[in-house]
């Protein structure tokens, strides 16, 4: 194999390593902003302040499906649970 081969090869997998930790850490990124409305809700719903609880709930549901259903490969354990918990919240 020439060096020149070896170098494209060695190219090629470093930048599709990038890519794919690119879209790893954007998946995390947006989780994040679910389970902070998620969080938030807890804390309302805590204070009493169910009307507001029930939105902030239903906010972080439609963030988690939104990552569930874009980078179905990430975490899907983990995306399930928090759904389903905020769908147990929304329904109580």
């Amino acid at each position: 194999m020439s060096s020149k081969v070896a170098v494209s090869i060695l190219l090629l997998f470093s930048v599709l390593a990038v890519y794919g930790q690119g879209r790893v850490d954007v998946a995390r990124n947006e989780w994040m902003q679910g389970y902070v409305k998620l969080e938030s809700a807890d804390k309302a719903d805590e204070a009493g302040t169910k009307l507001m609880a029930l939105q902030l709930y239903r906010d972080a549901m439609t963030v988690f499906e939104s990552v569930r259903r874009k980078y179905p490969d990430w975490n899907p354990s983990l995306l399930n649970y928090r759904i389903n918990y905020c769908k147990q919240k929304i329904s109580a």
